[in-house]
């Protein structure tokens, strides 16, 4: 099945901060999904991705 092509919904403003504190703790030790990530030789593209994400984030959250 393909996936859907229609855009995800709006994040709710209230939730955004939330959703910033969460990557700020997966992005950062003792996160044993950072570790996984920098084992596994992908630590770098997925930091920037977490990156971008919590960049959208902070900017839409004004």
């Amino acid at each position: 099945m393909l996936p859907s092509l229609e855009p995800l919904p709006a994040l709710p403003l209230e939730l955004r901060g939330l959703a910033v504190q969460a990557l700020d703790r997966v992005a950062t030790e003792p996160s044993e999904l950072l570790e996984l990530w920098s084992e596994g030789g992908h630590g770098e593209p997925w930091e920037e991705g977490i990156g971008r994400l919590r960049t959208v984030l902070v900017e839409a959250a004004g």
